[in-house]
């Protein structure tokens, strides 16, 4: 990861008072279910879009990550999307598809 993506990480960090555990998820660009959305964010960095749709049990945000281009695969720019419903994260899909993330996901819901 970059030192900006670093320096964005550690700021928020010291802004929030966030627990240990968030902390760590933060720093490393983590994230799991029940995490807030804001700690969650700061994690991954900026999403590429978001969307709103009405669940059975309430509103659900998705946030949507988009992989950035390169020279060996210019076409095809896979999509992840991280789920929120009251603050919190519920869920991801296609994290792992998302190279500057595939590190950190195995598995999603």
């Amino acid at each position: 990861s970059s030192m900006l993506t670093d320096d964005r990480r550690e700021s928020y960090v010291r802004e929030h008072e966030l627990s240990e555990t968030d902390s760590i998820h933060v720093m490393e660009g983590r994230i799991y279910r029940g995490m807030s959305i804001g700690h969650a964010l700061a994690a991954l960095g900026p999403p590429d879009g978001q969307d709103t749709a009405a669940t059975a049990d309430g509103m659900r945000i998705e946030y949507m990550y988009k992989s950035r281009p390169n020279a060996f695969d210019p076409g095809n720019l896979p999509r992840a999307y991280v789920y929120a419903q009251d603050q919190g994260v519920t869920g991801w899909t296609d994290l792992d598809k998302i190279p500057r993330f595939d590190a950190y996901y195995e598995g999603g819901m």
